[in-house]
């Protein structure tokens, strides 16, 4: 039976292993997203809020292009050979970005049409951006048309 330090030595070193993994993940997150942004600018968004959060969650983005309010995810991949970055968007997710939305509308006292937008986001593994690329109108909340 392994004794008391052995076993937390363990539990230790696991979790700085398991930090080590989440370390780029976040810093993969945190280029898409800055990438994104200056990219959707460029594009004629106005950029209003970043990683706003409530009780529900968190929206990457929240801009405005013209009269419509546009919340957006942002998706990053380093690669693309396994499948790309609007997979991760499963309907669950898609459902909680509407209410999310919903929210932020309220929370803001908003009442505007509002769309919600997926930027897919390829990362090189040296941290370089390859490619970016916005699904417009990726769903609506046909609730607020």
């Amino acid at each position: 039976m392994p004794r008391a330090g052995k076993t937390s030595n363990w539990l230790g070193r696991l979790r700085q292993a398991v930090r080590r993994r989440e370390r780029p993940r976040r810093e993969l997150g945190r280029i898409a997203e800055q990438a994104a942004a200056r990219y959707l600018r460029a594009h004629g968004y106005r950029i209003r809020e970043r990683n706003w959060r409530c009780p529900i969650g968190e929206i990457d983005l929240i801009a405005e292009q013209g009269d419509a309010m546009v919340v957006i995810e942002v998706k990053s991949r380093s690669s693309t050979d396994y499948a790309r970055p609007e997979a991760n968007v499963t309907i669950g997710k898609r459902r909680r970005l509407t209410a999310l939305a919903r929210a932020y509308l309220t929370t803001k006292r908003l009442d505007v049409f509002c769309r919600l937008e997926i930027v897919e986001v390829v990362i090189t593994p040296h941290g370089r951006v390859a490619s970016i690329e916005v699904l417009p109108a990726s769903f609506v909340d046909e609730r607020r048309r």
